[in-house]
Formats: structure tokens, C-alpha cells, sequence
């Protein structure tokens, strides 16, 4: 076998049985190839039902999962795969069909232990996906500015070598929606390379209502909350915040009354943005969101950092 996907069902967006499509679809670049879905996240009777039927006919394999850890899945998949060169998709993306024969080829060289590929949210007339798009490229400008690896390495297309994974102690459990971080964190401690792909970009699907990307963002900062409070070193290094370094403690004891503040501000930003679309003020959106944003991480990290 010349390599593995491994599907991340992750936010599916109605996207999982088309994203497993697309990930069975790839051209002779990738020679020959399994994909792996381990059975976790959002799946419904009839999406199961439909791809044990790509499973019986085609190079697919389903793995059972009855966890909802999204990370200990992806460990689940990395230990079965036939293969040791891997990639990743998530479940909300369609990959070009050569995509695999480029991460394939960059994975071949002993010397490179991950690869960040690429990935492009196609444009629309929904304005809650196009204000996705543009904070996701702020975030991710900031992020390159500062030195840190763009929307904290993310699996909507990323290829590892599969001893790189085992060695740095495979995705992180304690944190499944960010188990990537620590992973390329501990990739990267070791000295090994990970290189980037900036083409062929996988079509990524965002969100089409502000809320459901609030709650995003919030779990994501729940669990940058427990990695500061579990691992404040590395949590220092992938999510660097002077504020937390400072005042950690008084933050943990004023957990209540910031989570009032922040919960007032996402619920506030939501109404506002809401109206925001009714009425078409596009020009208050962007900044609108930005502030929702803020305000959905910061309560998620309260949350997640707060002593247990």
C-alpha cells in the first residue's frame, strides 16, 4: 500500500459522504491508496448506512469508534493504516483528485516528517461564510507575522509520515479538537521537517450561520484553555498570550465575572449581526464578528483553563 487517508470527521457540514467521495476519487499520482474513516463525530443512520456500502465495494475501511474523542479516533486510524505514509481530510472538504500524488510525493523524502497542505473556501453570497473566510486569512496573517505556524497546522489537508506521529507520541487526547498542535509541537521539538503545500488546495466549506461558528470557536477555545492549564509551556508556544503568562491566577479567580462579561459580549455580537444581515449593513459585519469571535474563544478558554 503507497498510502493512507485518514478522514477527520470534523465539522461534516452535510459534507462527510462527498468528502469521502473526493478522498476516493484520486488519480494515479497517489498509486495505490486506502482510505480510512474511523466512526466518530456527527454520522447519521442513513450516511452509515451509505458508506458501508462504498465500504463493501470499494478501498474503503470503517473503523469502529465508540469513543467521541476525535483524537483517540485519529490514533485508532494511524495504528491500523497499511501504509506509512499518510494524509489527512476532514470531513468538510473536497480534495482535487491529485492532491494525495503531491503529498505522496513530498512524504517520500525520508527527511520530511509532515506537510501542511493547502485549502480555500470557494466564494459565496452567504455572508456569515465570507466573513469566515476573511477572519480565518487575519488570523492566519497574524499567526505567520508572529512566527507560528498558520491556523495552528490543521488536518483539512496535511500528510505525515506515520513513524514522525508514533515517535512524537501520536494527536494529543486531552485536547481532540486541537490534538494537531501538540503533535506538529513535539514534531517540530524533535528537529524533524514539515514543509508546506500551497497547491492544489482542498475546497473547504465554512459556516452559513454566525451561531454554529461561534460554538466553533468556543470549543476551540475551551481546549486551548486546557492545554494552558495542563501544559503551560507548550501551551505558551502555540497560543502565546502575555495576559494569561501575567495574570493566570487572577483570571482563574475571576472566572464568574469575566464569563458573565464575555457571555453578554457573544450574545450582544450575535444579535447585532443577526440584525446585521437582515437589514444588509455589510460594513458593520466584519467588525461585528471580530468582536464575536474574541468573545466565543475567551468565554471557551475561561471554561477550559478555569482549576479543577
Amino acid at each position: 500500500m503507497d498510502i493512507t487517508i485518514v478522514i477527520s470527521n470534523y465539522t461534516p457540514k452535510s459534507r462527510l459522504l462527498s468528502c469521502v467521495d473526493h478522498a476516493l476519487a484520486q488519480d494515479s499520482g497517489a498509486g495505490e491508496y486506502e482510505v480510512i474513516l474511523p466512526l466518530h463525530g456527527e454520522i447519521t443512520e442513513p450516511e452509515l448506512e451509505r458508506l458501508r456500502e462504498r465500504a463493501a465495494t470499494g478501498p474503503l475501511r470503517l473503523l469502529a469508534a465508540e469513543h467521541g474523542n476525535r483524537a483517540r479516533a485519529l490514533n485508532d486510524a494511524v495504528q491500523n493504516a497499511a501504509s506509512e505514509q499518510l494524509v489527512f481530510l476532514e470531513s468538510h472538504v473536497h480534495a482535487p483528485p491529485d492532491l494525495v500524488g503531491h503529498l505522496r510525493e513530498l512524504l517520500r523524502s525520508p527527511d520530511v516528517a509532515a506537510v501542511q497542505g493547502a485549502y480555500a473556501a470557494p466564494a459565496s453570497t452567504n455572508v456569515a461564510w465570507e466573513t469566515e473566510t476573511v477572519l480565518a486569512t487575519r488570523s492566519r496573517d497574524r499567526r505567520r507575522a508572529r512566527g507560528l505556524p498558520p491556523d495552528e497546522f490543521n488536518l483539512h489537508s496535511a500528510g505525515f509520515r506515520r513513524d514522525a506521529v508514533l515517535a512524537a507520541g501520536s494527536f494529543d487526547e486531552r485536547v481532540p479538537d486541537i490534538a494537531e498542535a501538540p503533535l506538529l509541537w513535539r514534531i517540530q521539538a524533535s528537529g524533524a521537517r514539515i514543509v508546506s503545500l500551497d497547491a492544489p488546495a482542498v475546497d473547504h466549506a465554512n459556516y452559513v450561520d454566525f451561531r454554529l461558528y461561534a460554538g466553533t470557536l468556543r470549543r476551540r477555545g475551551h481546549e486551548v484553555g486546557v492545554l494552558w492549564r495542563l501544559d503551560p509551556g507548550m501551551a505558551s508556544e502555540l497560543f502565546p498570550s502575555a495576559a494569561v503568562q501575567r495574570h493566570g491566577a487572577l483570571i482563574r479567580r475571576a472566572h464568574g465575572p469575566l464569563r458573565l462579561v464575555y457571555e453578554a459580549q457573544l450574545s450582544s455580537t450575535l444579535l447585532i449581526l443577526r440584525a446585521s444581515q437582515a437589514l444588509g449593513l455589510r460594513r458593520v459585519l466584519l467588525p461585528v464578528a471580530s468582536a464575536m469571535a474574541s468573545a466565543a474563544i475567551r468565554l471557551g478558554f475561561l471554561d477550559g483553563y478555569r482549576a479543577r
